[in-house]
């Protein structure tokens, strides 16, 4: 018998197959918004505009990427500021490398200190005065400068508005123009990982790192008028990561 008996529950007599077991339903993880980069964009991607200026880069570059040598199709500004539409600032990258230079972008313009890899070799003269805060590097970087250019991201952090991706990214179109130029540039940052150094020396700049001891450093820091008590609290902090 097989249990039809009427009254009594049915009991199978062989195990259900993997056919016959239905997996519970898996949850989808929710999606997070994506950020809208057109409502920040000098020119929509869309625009009659941006369409004709990406049309001629492409044509000119022959669809060719310029960091791989491989087919590209993207246009991309080369110091990351989308409202300089100069032919010098655009060129053509594959997927893959526009991708990875938006990544890298990201992490150089929070860092003073980091110098962006499309940056081109410098001709004339360069020096980059770094340390800790409270060091001195501006004090220093102006005695060296003279009428030479100098370039101080961390002292206009300190008493511009603007958003930290903002000052880094008019300091490094500055610091390009001035060595496509050949000018002599003084530039001050605080260069605290000594492969940031490293990297500034192999580009061709001439590196004053300078260090008076903590001590000294953060009776300056609290003596500093331009900064806030949090900033004179953070400050004091960084001095241990300075290496």
């Amino acid at each position: 018998m097989r249990g039809h008996d009427e009254g009594q529950r049915v009991v199978p007599t062989k195990p259900p197959t993997l056919g016959q077991i239905t997996a519970p339903a898996k949850r989808t993880p929710r999606a997070r918004p994506r950020e809208n980069r057109q409502r920040t964009r000098a020119l929509h991607t869309d625009s009659r505009q941006w369409r004709a200026i990406r049309a001629g880069v492409l044509a000119e570059e022959l669809f060719v990427c310029a960091s791989c040598g491989s087919w590209g199709n993207q246009v991309d500004h080369i110091d990351g500021d989308d409202s300089n539409q100069q032919r010098s600032n655009l060129w053509c990258l594959c997927v893959s490398c526009h991708a990875r230079k938006t990544r890298i972008d990201q992490v150089e313009l929070s860092n003073t200190a980091a110098l962006p890899y499309w940056m081109p070799s410098p001709v004339g003269p360069v020096i980059l005065v770094c340390g800790p805060p409270g060091a001195g590097k501006r004090e220093k970087a102006q005695e060296l400068a003279g009428g030479v250019l100098l370039l101080d991201a961390e002292h206009e952090l300190l008493t511009s508005t603007d958003p930290a991706p903002v000052v880094i990214r008019r300091r490094n179109a500055a610091l390009a123009a001035a060595v496509k130029d050949g000018r002599p540039v003084v530039v001050v940052a605080d260069a605290s990982g000594a492969r940031h150094r490293i990297r500034w020396e192999r580009w061709g700049a001439q590196v004053l790192a300078l260090h008076p001891g903590r001590a000294e450093c953060a009776e300056r820091i609290r003596l500093d008028n331009r900064r806030t008590m949090d900033q004179k609290i953070a400050a004091i902090k960084a001095l241990d990561n300075w290496r």
